[in-house]
This record gives structure tokens, C-alpha cells and sequence, in this order.
């Protein structure tokens, strides 16, 4: 197999980052309400380029594994006393593979949702807790005998 696809999974996960740290450059700079609001994105796009990196790279080990244990078993005369069992190896890369799909896949999703759960309500505390924009242009308090006019 070619490393095409863990490529562009790095090559994703670095735009991600790129993107998260002037997103909260920009945000700190600029003093927007809205940027905040966009950070989930960018480290949402990064977690998950590094789920498809890591599920790639392992799906490849463990198809270079079997290569080498098909070449492997070509090449050793078979009887000799140092035979070895079929099955998984306890630190093999199939192994390895086998948990991570087992556990951290299938863990990933709500593991997500929380993660954009909070985001959501941090960004909806943070626009609460700023003043509001629609004060900016009041009048300013008339004293008798002056005529008010907007000041914005």
C-alpha cells in the first residue's frame, strides 16, 4: 500500500492547525465576536485528521505484515523447531490495529459531540457575557432647550 492517504491526512491536520492558530490569533487581535465561534472547526477538522491518519497508518502496517509473514513462510523450511503459531502476535501491528478499532473508533463519535457540545455553550456563554451592539448608537441624553442627535 502507498502513504498516499496518511499524506493528506497530514497534510489536512497541519491546514487544521494553521487554520485553529490564526483563527485564535486573529480572535485575540481583532477583538471580533464571531472568531471564537469558529475555533471548534478548525480542531474539530484537526482531531479528526488524526483519527484517519492513525486508522491508515495501521491498515498499512498490518498489509506490510502479512507480506513479510507470506515471505517469511516461503523462505523458512517448514518442521524446524522454531515454527510459529498462526494468530496475532501480542505487539504486532494487526494487533495494535484490532484495539484501536475496537476501542478508540467506536469511542470517537460521542467523544465528539461532547467535545462540540461544550464548544457551543462556551461560545454561547462568551456572546452573552459581551455587551450588547445594539446601545452603540443611542442618543445621548438631551439637556432642555439642546435638540439630541445620534452620536455614533
Amino acid at each position: 500500500m502507498d502513504k498516499r492517504n496518511e499524506r493528506i491526512a497530514v497534510l489536512a491536520g497541519l491546514t487544521a492547525g494553521v487554520w485553529l492558530v490564526v483563527d485564535l490569533v486573529l480572535a485575540r487581535v481583532t477583538q471580533l465576536r464571531v472568531l471564537p465561534a469558529l475555533v471548534p472547526y478548525p480542531a474539530l477538522a484537526l482531531v479528526i485528521a488524526g483519527v484517519v491518519y492513525f486508522r491508515d497508518r495501521f491498515t498499512r502496517r498490518v498489509a506490510e505484515d502479512k507480506r513479510d509473514a507470506a515471505l517469511a513462510a516461503t523462505e523458512r523450511v517448514s518442521g524446524s523447531i522454531f515454527d510459529q503459531a498462526d494468530g496475532n502476535e501480542p505487539f504486532s501491528s494487526a494487533q495494535t490495529r484490532q484495539i484501536f478499532e475496537r476501542f478508540i473508533v467506536p469511542a470517537f463519535a460521542p467523544l465528539l459531540a461532547l467535545g462540540l457540545a461544550g464548544c457551543g455553550r462556551f461560545t454561547g456563554n462568551s456572546t452573552n457575557r459581551s455587551p450588547s451592539l445594539t446601545n452603540v448608537c443611542s442618543p445621548p441624553p438631551s439637556s432642555p432647550g439642546k435638540p439630541s442627535a445620534l452620536s455614533c
